[in-house]
């Protein structure tokens, strides 16, 4: 069985969910991300899992209004692989959405490594 990379970015943003799925085949097409990561984006309250660690980082995100979940998947990847990718695609969505703006960008990327979530920094 081919492995999945998979990764999370947990972010607080301004725009609707519905404002950056329009604008993401664009901003995929800037970050130069692999045609076939697959992109989720919803909200903390949806994200269903029995990954316990997880679960309290989903916690964390709620508490500190990360009002969005960015689930990243990767065929044939590392979770750290895919975390890159998805840093690419957070990259453009700050340009896209918060500079132009004016407004500083509050998120985090997370990905399983050696059974510990881990930043990616």
């Amino acid at each position: 069985m081919e492995k999945e990379g998979r990764a999370y970015a947990f972010v607080d943003c301004v725009s609707p969910i519905r404002e950056i799925e329009e604008n993401l085949s664009v901003i995929r097409e800037c970050a130069q991300t692999p045609a076939d990561l697959e992109l989720r984006i919803t909200t903390p309250h949806k994200i269903n899992t029995n990954d316990e660690e997880l679960i309290e980082i989903i916690e964390e995100a709620k508490r500190t209004d990360k009002n969005y979940v960015f689930e990243a998947t990767l065929r044939g990847a590392t979770n750290r692989k895919t975390a890159d990718e998805l840093a690419d695609i957070m990259i453009y969505l700050f340009r896209a959405v918060y500079e132009e703006k004016g407004i500083p960008f509050r998120g985090e990327i997370r990905y399983e490594e050696g059974g510990k979530y881990l930043f990616r920094r």
